[in-house]
């Protein structure tokens, strides 16, 4: 019987001696550390720069520690030492905000009660992106952090509380801002403290106590006193203390009061934010602009770039709810389609938005531009949702042979029944379009409902066939309460040409008042006009509805000429 192999698992993460790793005295500590890392070769280097890693994950020196990781890597240790290689390095990630949930030992291995440390480096990592997860450690985390070092505690702490005010989970940053009150008033030097309990203030919807603290943090010229400025503006607009112009004038002070980092973005996302609601759109996109150009693809620019998503998000509702809003949209994708792009989803979701901008406006070019690019960089129910929209912009401009091209090329298994019919009554539409009746015909196969009957009416209209238009039109507009001019218009043109004057008297005794104020206004007027009967003079009245029709058929032509 062959023996069962072993499977090869991780030790559990034991507990962190935290006070002898940084000792009492820290240049003495330190000078005995570089000192032993000086005089050890092989294996006993290796340990000599992991306790150098210990000492400053204690101490709260990140850099240095990651130095000390890349030199002892760099020796060969073993896989003892290459585990303890691996826990340090990620609890630099953690203390740094920029550590992966997915490949940390942290997470990976499940904590016991008992394995205190444990929790407080699972709840550090997950905090920044997954605080649900992160504070069911809380209680534990908190209670071991009373005796770690000041310096890694404040740190820690201070991560804990960025991500439960994130999170707006005001019952665990209230433990925490207890426990920083408590050991010392951690942050109470530099307005650290005050932020904390602001926004705890916030979460408690006391506006005035939160204003107070934010009043205190922001004396200060430092990194928590700008953040507090923010908060404080945002605060104050929220409750109607403030007005955008106020905010406006308030935020460009700050932009340039602080240059650089989180301040920075979010003054800027602010001040974009206050600049849509103004309605100064070129000002709002000169700022987003901003935030894509001057942050770039560093760890801080995907964060600016966050934000600048949020910013988008504002900039194109407010387009979205504005009449006459195309020129914007035109500008936004003219001057930062390339931003656009930087800022959007996986599904290309403000970009077509911005595209039905576009089309809504005319610019039915830059709109299927704009859809063709999203069209190539997504992939499966996506593209092919993509590819629906960009087909309708096509045949809204008249150009069904490129629609049809659009619907061949992203075609693929559609996720539902109405996404299937949707594409299939396009297909007919562009073919109708192309004047190719016959194919309108077989691609409306099985389809029911006025979407369906149009595209068979107009596919009549199209060829010619106006006896067989007139029916269906017919037949369109009796299964509709309120039928649409359109319909109406081209059920009338139909008849006219079939000769049938008596279905366009009745179309203009029971729709005539349906096209008012309509393109296609006056247009019954002009076809119902009846002839008078042959070999006899024409009579006052015929000359006169006559030249009532033309005038009717004059304005029409009119409006339809009018940009």
């Amino acid at each position: 019987m062959a023996p069962t192999p072993t499977v090869q698992t991780d030790p559990p993460i034991r507990a962190f001696d935290l006070d002898a790793w940084a000792g009492d005295d820290y240049p003495a500590r330190k000078q005995h550390l570089e000192q032993r890392i000086a005089e050890s070769q092989g294996r006993a280097r290796v340990d000599a720069l992991l306790a150098m890693a210990r000492f400053t994950l204690a101490r709260a020196l990140p850099e240095e520690g990651r130095a000390a990781l890349d030199a002892a890597e760099s020796l060969t240790p073993g896989p003892d030492q290459r585990y303890e290689l691996r826990l340090l390095r990620d609890a630099f990630r953690a203390l740094d905000g920029t550590a992966d949930p997915d490949d940390s030992q942290f997470v990976r291995a499940q904590p016991t009660p008992a394995a205190a440390d444990h929790h407080v480096w699972r709840s550090a990592t997950l905090a920044p992106s997954r605080w649900t997860a992160a504070k069911s450690s809380l209680p534990i985390a908190l209670k071991r952090l009373l005796s770690y070092p000041a310096d890694l505690r404040g740190r820690l702490l201070t991560l804990l509380a960025e991500s439960a005010g994130e999170a707006a989970d005001g019952p665990s940053l209230n433990l925490i801002v207890l426990e920083m009150i408590t050991l010392d008033g951690i942050g109470s030097t530099d307005g650290r403290l005050d932020f904390f309990r602001g926004r705890l203030a916030e979460l408690h919807n006391e506006t005035a106590e939160a204003l107070t603290h934010y009043k205190r943090a922001s004396a200060l010229p430092n990194l928590y006193g700008h953040r507090a400025q923010v908060r404080s503006i945002e605060l104050r607009l929220a409750s109607g203390a403030l007005d955008d112009p106020g905010a406006i004038a308030e935020l460009e002070s700050l932009r340039y009061a602080w240059r650089g980092g989180d301040v920075e973005t979010d003054a800027l996302a602010a001040l974009g934010a206050a600049y849509t609601r103004a309605g100064r759109i070129d000002a709002a996109l000169d700022i987003f602009g901003l935030l894509g150009r001057r942050f770039g693809a560093t760890a801080r620019g995907r964060a600016a770039l966050t934000t600048g998503r949020g910013l988008l998000d504002a900039v194109i509702g407010h387009l979205e709810t504005t009449p006459g809003s195309a020129l914007d949209a035109l500008s936004l994708q003219v001057r930062y389609g390339r931003t656009v792009a930087l800022t959007d989803d996986d599904a290309g979701t403000q970009q077509r938005r911005l595209a039905r901008l576009l089309a809504r406006g005319g610019f039915t070019l830059e709109a299927a531009r704009l859809l063709h690019t999203v069209a190539e960089a997504t992939r499966g129910a996506q593209r092919a949702a993509v590819g629906l929209e960009l087909a309708r912009v096509l045949l809204d401009a008249g150009r069904g042979s490129e629609a049809l091209a659009v619907l061949d090329h992203t075609a693929g298994p559609a996720p539902d029944a109405q996404a299937a019919e949707r594409r299939a009554l396009l297909r007919a539409e562009a073919f109708a379009t192309e004047g190719e009746a016959m194919r309108a015909f077989d691609a409306l196969r099985g389809l029911t409902g006025p979407e369906a009957a149009r595209i068979r009416a107009d596919s009549l209209f199209r060829a010619g066939e106006w006896p067989a238009a007139r029916a269906a039109y017919a037949e369109l507009l009796g299964g509709q309460d309120a039928p649409l001019p359109d319909d109406i218009a081209f059920h009338a043109l139909a008849a006219f040409r079939a000769g049938d004057d008596a279905a366009v008297t009745a179309a203009t005794e029971r729709h005539g008042k349906a096209l008012a104020g309509t393109r296609w206004a006056g247009l019954l007027d002009a076809l119902a006009v009846p002839p008078d009967p042959p070999g006899k003079p024409l009579s006052s009245a015929t000359v006169s509805g006559q030249l009532a029709a033309a005038d009717a058929l004059a304005g029409m032509l009119r409006r339809w000429k009018t940009p």
